[in-house]
């Protein structure tokens, strides 16, 4: 058996007559620190080499090195030109990197039609975050003509290959009937297996699919669990319709001050249907203290924002004049 000392020579010997695969795995070797003396500099210098001799891990590796400032300082730049020399030769991850880099950028710097053309190259290949990011372009128009049938196909790839977001995105399409016919089954059965992986979204959606019976069973106990595990997770649109079932008392114990936090909460983070209910509450004094002022305030939050239930209420109420300090 050869020892390590052997084995380090050999690999040494190897990466100094400029073998780009011993160049590459020297430099982790030299970024591990088991074998070697750990040095940074020495991983970048033998990772240049080995990408400039055609090794694509490498190259990969320097790019995401120069993007996350792993190793060196940042550098876009430079993480742009290694991800793009291993993308170019197929590397998915690279490709993957691309897509998010152009994708994600500050305003006036984003790219959608390299972000498009990169996701494309890595979801042809089979990558499921690539095939969730390029779905939800065709879905939402972006960078490409919205095509629905496209996202469907796209969010179906990525979702069974396990990918929670692409599960919760799969199930939305069977809902809103989105490049498929409308089935509410189905869109219960992907957002479960989202939920299950601790998706928020798809514990929120999933709690509704309960909540209404669509799909499911109506069962309002199994409503309120998926709301709560979604609220831990701060989803605000669970922490509203949690706030609802305290309000009435569905699946859990009525309790109006559980309610009115519940309310304020999500009203806070600009939920209309929780504003209104704020109101409300405030309005007659339920699990808060009656305040004319606040009720006023929150109704009109909601009013502005189009709520329907707000709108009828200010004009009814009159709240105007309670803004105007008129008693």
């Amino acid at each position: 058996m050869l020892s390590i000392g052997v084995f380090a020579n050999s690999l040494e010997e190897r990466a100094e007559k400029g073998d780009a695969t011993a160049l590459y795995e020297l430099a982790i070797k030299y970024e591990l620190g088991k074998e070697y003396v750990k040095d940074s500099q020495k991983t970048i210098e033998l990772c240049t080499r080995a990408a400039e001799k055609g090794n694509i891990d490498a190259a990969y590796y320097l790019g995401y090195c120069f993007y996350n400032g792993h190793l060196v300082e940042k550098d876009l730049i430079s993480s742009l030109k290694w991800y793009e020399v291993a993308a170019k030769q197929g590397e998915v991850k690279s490709q993957l990197a691309l897509g998010i880099i152009y994708d994600q950028a500050e305003p006036g710097k984003r790219d959608l039609e390299k972000a498009v053309y990169w996701y494309t190259r890595a979801a042809e290949k089979g990558d499921a975050k690539a095939q969730l990011y390029l779905g939800y372009f065709y879905r939402q128009g972006e960078g490409v003509v919205q095509d629905f049938n496209k996202s469907f196909e796209l969010f179906g790839k990525a979702a069974e290959k396990g990918l929670m977001e692409a599960q919760f995105f799969y199930g939305n399409a069977f809902q809103n009937a989105e490049g498929t016919p409308l089935d509410h089954k189905k869109a219960a059965e992907n957002f479960e297996k989202a939920a299950l992986q601790g998706y928020a979204p798809a514990q929120a959606y999933l709690g509704l699919a309960y909540y209404h019976g669509e799909g499911v069973k109506q069962d309002h106990k199994k409503a309120v669990e998926w709301f709560l595990k979604a609220t831990k997770q701060q989803d605000v649109s669970a922490m509203f319709n949690l706030g609802v079932c305290y309000d009435t008392g569905e699946g859990i114990k009525q309790d109006y001050n559980k309610a009115a936090s519940c309310f304020l909460d999500s009203a806070q983070k600009g939920i209309a249907q929780a504003q209104f209910y704020l109101g409300y509450y405030y309005y007659f004094g339920k699990g808060v203290p009656k305040d004319y002022k606040k009720s006023a305030e929150w109704i009109k939050k909601a009013k502005d924002q189009g709520d329907k239930n707000a709108i009828k209420f200010w004009k009814q109420y009159e709240l105007e004049k309670y803004l105007n300090n008129v008693k």
